[in-house]
């Protein structure tokens, strides 16, 4: 049997754990109604969740997105289940892309998520 998880996105439903989902939006709306509430349901799951936005947004407007479906988000914060960053922090910090350091970044999260 295989294990499946709620993506918390309607029109998918459930998929199998691990599986990758791709999501064209034609507006920045489309894309709220789809990332908190998959965000949400990763959090229900005890999973690791990160999103690493563009320019399109900051940070306090994605957390404000994800406070409309988790009410408790400082805490997931706190404990670092949920992780919010800047996609300048994550992919070019020192202004360029260093695949290396991205690599150490992925690396460092599983393990925190194992852990």
């Amino acid at each position: 049997m295989e294990n499946l998880r709620d993506t918390g996105i309607d029109i998918i439903k459930n998929v199998s754990w691990g599986s990758h989902i791709s999501f064209l939006y034609e507006s920045k709306q489309d894309f709220h109604k789809i990332l908190p509430p998959f965000i949400h349901s990763g959090l229900k799951n005890n999973e690791l969740c990160i999103w690493i936005y563009s320019e399109a947004i900051d940070y306090e407007e994605a957390k404000s997105l994800l406070q409309f479906y988790i009410s408790d988000i400082d805490a997931y914060l706190e404990k670092k289940q949920l992780i919010i960053l800047p996609y300048t922090r994550w992919y070019s910090q020192d202004k360029a892309f260093d695949g290396l350091q991205v690599t150490r970044q992925w690396q460092d999260l599983t393990k925190q998520a194992i852990e």
